[in-house]
């Protein structure tokens, strides 16, 4: 069987305003993304009961950056769980923006964050709701005065993670909170130092 003219075919790739890619069906996927819509079982759900799915599915998550050489720090357990959004035109619509908006980023280095404060990706920064930052090894990271910096580069930034490594007395702690403005500045010290000490030894081979 000869595949298709919709197989075949590669058309340019469309984006939204909102920096996504434009899905519209178009030539022989609009017959496709019509028979999904009503014969799959997920599909074919309420919308309301949909999103309640996606949420549960796609939000709620930890993404962990990789680091500037592009190897992980942390185990890969759960590499599929944004699978979602490859499945079908319908499934990317509805899940893509929570990838963005329901999930925390979470950057080991301070080079992580460049991957998300390039001027090509300045729109998926205006996604980004939840970010988290931990501590380089060096003392305390990240410096008070990368928080500030940090809500320019996400300006629709709600909740911001910071994790140094070791304790803050109270006056620090208070300062930090302080610098956060309108974002929710919540501290977590990482006091498990052999446990960290093993993670960025990974980062460091």
């Amino acid at each position: 069987m000869a595949p298709s003219e919709a197989a075949q075919s590669k058309p340019c790739l469309r984006r939204l305003e909102n920096g996504l890619i434009d899905v519209t069906p178009t030539g022989d996927y609009i017959a496709i993304t019509e028979r999904n819509s009503t014969q799959s079982p997920l599909l074919r759900l309420p919308a309301e009961i949909r999103n309640i799915i996606f949420e549960y599915v796609v939000s709620g998550h930890t993404i962990r950056m990789i680091s500037e050489r592009g190897t992980s720090c942390w185990p890969l357990a759960k590499r599929h769980r944004f699978s979602l959004a490859r499945v079908s035109r319908q499934t990317y619509n509805e899940t893509a923006l929570l990838t963005y908006t329901g999930n925390t980023l979470l950057f080991m280095y301070p080079d992580g964050i460049e991957i998300l404060t390039t001027p090509s990706s300045s729109l998926n920064r205006m996604l980004i709701r939840n970010i988290g930052v931990i501590g380089s090894g060096t003392g305390i990271w990240p410096e008070p005065w990368v928080i500030p910096l940090l809500n320019t580069y996400f300006p629709y930034l709600t909740k911001m993670d910071i994790q140094p490594v070791g304790q803050l007395n109270a006056e620090t702690r208070s300062f930090i909170e302080s610098l956060g403005g309108t974002v929710h500045v919540h501290i977590r010290e990482v006091t498990d130092h052999e446990d960290w000490l093993e993670m960025w030894m990974r980062c460091a081979d």
